[in-house]
Parts: C-alpha cells; sequence; structure tokens
C-alpha cells in the first residue's frame, strides 16, 4: 500500500492544495485497510483546551462513527474513547462508564495524561519517575495513538489527530470532514468551561448528532452533507 503525507496547509489556498492533490490521485484504488487522518495544530494550546477538546469529541463521538461505513467503530485503527485496544467492547462505542464525571475533574497536566494513557508515574516498578511521562509521550509506538480522537499525537507533535474517516480521494468528502473538525474544536475552545463539562452525551446517536449540527451552524453546506451522511447509515 502507499501512504500520502502532506505538508501543514492553511486557509483556502490549503483546501486548493487539497483539491489538486485529489484530482491527480483519481484513480488509485482506495479500500477498506485505508484512513484519512486529519492532523490539526495543536501548538498554542495548554493541557486545558485538550481535556476540552477531548470532552467535547467524546460528546459527539458515536454520531461520528454513524456518518461513518460501520466498519469504522471496530477497527484498532480508529478506536473509540475510553475503551482499550482489544477490548471485547471494541464495537460499542460511547459507553465509557464515569468517562464524563472523571474528566471533568481533570485538574492538571499529569491527570489528563494518567487519565488519557492509563498509566502513572507512581506505579510500582517505575525506575525513573523524572523521565516517565517523557518517554511516552514522546515513544511513536504507544497504543493509545490509535484512538479515533487521537491527543497523544498533542504530546508528540503538537497536533490533534483524528482517526476516524476511512480512506477517500473524493474532495468534497474531505472539505466537509475538515469543517466538521474544525468547528467541534472552534466550539470546545470557545464555549465556556462549565458550560461544557456540564453537558452530558445523549442516550442515542441521532440526540448527539443534533448537537453536531449546532456546533457546525453558519456552514449550512457542511449541515447538509452531514444531514445526508447520517441519513445514508440509518
Amino acid at each position: 500500500g502507499v501512504e500520502f503525507y502532506s505538508p501543514v496547509l492553511c486557509g483556502q489556498a490549503g483546501l486548493d492544495e487539497i483539491k489538486t492533490f485529489c484530482k491527480f490521485a483519481k484513480g488509485i484504488p482506495v479500500n477498506t485497510r485505508c484512513g484519512l487522518h486529519l492532523h490539526l495544530g495543536t501548538k498554542d494550546c495548554s493541557w486545558h483546551d485538550m481535556r476540552k477538546i477531548w470532552y467535547a469529541y467524546a460528546l459527539v463521538e458515536s454520531a461520528i462513527y454513524h456518518l461513518l461505513p460501520r466498519r469504522r467503530s471496530h477497527t484498532h485503527f480508529a478506536v473509540p474513547y475510553g475503551i482499550s485496544i482489544g477490548s471485547p467492547n471494541i464495537s460499542v462505542p460511547n459507553r465509557f462508564t464515569g468517562f464524563f464525571l472523571h474528566v471533568s475533574k481533570i485538574k492538571n497536566k499529569k491527570e489528563l495524561l494518567e487519565t488519557y494513557y492509563g498509566e502513572t508515574a507512581d506505579a510500582e516498578g517505575v525506575k525513573n519517575k523524572k523521565t516517565f511521562w517523557k518517554t511516552i509521550c514522546k515513544a511513536h509506538q504507544v497504543d493509545k495513538r490509535y484512538n479515533g480522537c487521537n491527543l497523544h499525537s498533542h504530546f508528540y507533535r503538537k497536533t490533534l489527530e483524528i482517526r476516524y474517516h476511512q480512506g477517500t480521494l473524493d474532495y468534497n468528502k474531505i472539505y466537509h470532514w475538515i469543517v466538521m473538525n474544525m468547528n467541534i474544536c472552534k466550539t470546545a475552545l470557545t464555549i465556556n468551561d462549565r458550560t461544557l463539562l456540564s453537558l452530558k452525551p445523549g442516550a442515542s446517536a441521532k440526540k448527539n448528532f443534533t448537537r453536531l449540527l449546532q456546533w457546525n451552524r453558519g456552514y449550512p453546506k457542511t449541515q447538509k452533507y452531514l444531514k445526508k451522511q447520517f441519513q445514508l447509515s440509518v
């Protein structure tokens, strides 16, 4: 197989580059083993910002999976939040008991790292507590890098990696996917902290989808595209 990487892209010029590439690559086969990995810059984001982004994605994750082929919620390369690779519950996103309460109580970067990675420098057998987190955050092969919403990428290279989407060379799909994810992050970073952390996921993907649409208000074309994709998967 072949993997294509882009340089850092910004604004309309960046979108034009993607469109040009999609035209160039037209005809290259894309199968079910392929994924579209979107990186959003988080160089200026604090641990507090990343907690809010993680929380926001968890709120709408069941709706995100509903926009995509069902296999994307089963793959080990786009794992739902709160579920470890190899877990028997990997096909059941949005079922991590206590996740929202736990994340809402995170008070510092250390607690965010412990919650995300499920590790602690205070565990028995840790030889060097001072370098423990640096070693994990700068390691490339870490299980948590396979989460659909990959926070490890932030600690590793200062980007948020979004891995949910299947592979595609369809510019229209890529464009709306970029817009949707940028709006999720924008909402997470601009909404009042207390307001965001008081939100809880709906009982169904449909209710979470309503929230996702609200977060994309101001982008009617993207809302229309998302509605179409959601209905196609119902």
